[in-house]
């Protein structure tokens, strides 16, 4: 069978990953009915007729591209970014009790028990990276937190030093699941409730859990209540090995 030869010259430069760079995480749209389950995926593909597409999402001390990997950790046209391994492919966050990008259901938002009394819905994710030592989760009203002001009301949820061995939450879950895994949280899970203070669903937010693999086997966050939720955002965004989003929407209101 022929074949072509490339003669490759040794003055052209190849590209170099971008190591150490922040990780931006983006999820992938996936729905399904009844209690099917929807994840937020790390790998590159798109299709079509009900695929979800998904986009890439890069860890931190990616490989570069340009060559392939060989004995020692790089190849040779290639060389390997700064910080530490290439990222996972397929991490992903999911709900078997949400699809992603759908509508909260009232048993998970303010609606039916009150702001103080949201259930939270069962988490599952696929293990992180080489190298993850222990996760992150938060949930955040982007609509409150990340708009211009920045809300801090909008900061609902943080746990964190979440063993590396564990890869789901329990619906429903609470502190005391929390100081089984050894794990630490701001307060009991606060779903959405856009309309605080109202009866009626006039307005509709957008709402993020993110999952966070991170190096380390513990962090330390400061503060309390939605102050704890900003700083372990501050501080997971800019260091993790890679991330992972399950998203919504709720218009969900309550005066209690």
């Amino acid at each position: 069978m022929p074949f072509a030869i490339l003669n490759c010259s040794s003055s052209d430069p190849d590209e170099s990953g971008n190591g150490g760079g922040t990780t931006t995480s983006t999820s992938s749209q996936s729905a399904s009915s009844g209690n099917s389950s929807s994840s937020s995926s790390a790998s590159s593909s798109s299709s079509s007729g009900g695929e979800p597409a998904t986009t890439t999402t890069s860890g931190a001390g990616g490989s570069g591209e340009g060559g392939s990997a060989g004995q020692g950790g790089s190849g040779e046209g290639g060389s390997t970014g700064d910080g530490g391994s290439a990222p996972s492919e397929d991490f992903a966050l999911a709900s078997t009790n949400h699809a992603e990008g759908a509508k909260f259901a009232d048993k998970y938002t303010c609606q039916t028990a009150g702001f103080q009394n949201s259930v939270m819905p069962e988490l599952h994710w696929t293990p992180g990276p080489a190298g993850t030592k222990s996760y992150a989760i938060t949930f955040i009203d982007v609509t409150l937190a990340h708009g211009t002001p920045s809300q801090a009301n909008g900061y609902h949820w943080v746990l964190y030093n979440i063993p590396a061995t564990t890869t789901s939450l329990p619906e429903g879950f609470k502190q005391a699941d929390a100081a089984q895994l050894g794990a630490k949280q701001n307060s009991n899970y606060l779903g959405p409730c856009p309309n605080f203070g109202s009866t009626t669903g006039t307005k509709t937010d957008t709402y993020e859990f993110t999952i966070y693999a991170l190096a380390e086997d513990s962090i330390t966050i400061t503060g309390t209540g939605t102050a704890a939720v900003k700083d372990a955002e501050t501080k997971l965004e800019a260091k993790h090995l890679e991330s992972a989003k399950l998203t919504g929407t709720s218009n969900a209101a309550s005066t209690r």
